[in-house]
């Protein structure tokens, strides 16, 4: 697929995401983090700026993500990223689980 073409189906899923209710508590996190370190983002301005710099940076993201999965469907066997995505998912649960131990 061509970059044009990922980008729209990204956008397609962007009405979705904005649909979670994970993302408004995943941004209150993220205001909550910048103000215990000390960063303060007063005024529409700034607020406007941070929102925009944050979309912009998810954006990219998840374009570079989608590029990346394309890529690897390309070189990969079925099978290899059956288990590259089996594996990090262990990864992944075990991460959560000496978290949520350790803390």
């Amino acid at each position: 697929r061509s970059f044009l073409k990922v980008s729209a189906l990204a956008g397609g899923g962007l009405v979705l995401g904005l649909m979670s209710t994970q993302l408004a508590l995943f941004w209150y996190g993220v205001r909550l983090a910048m103000e215990a370190a000390g960063l303060q983002v007063q005024g529409w301005g700034a607020m406007a700026g941070f929102g925009l710099g944050a979309f912009i940076g998810a954006m990219a993201l998840l374009l570079l993500l989608i590029r990346l999965g394309g890529h690897l469907r390309e070189r990969m066997a079925d099978q290899t990223l059956l288990r590259l995505f089996r594996a990090l998912g262990v990864l992944l649960v075990a991460a959560g689980v000496w978290a949520w131990v350790a803390g």
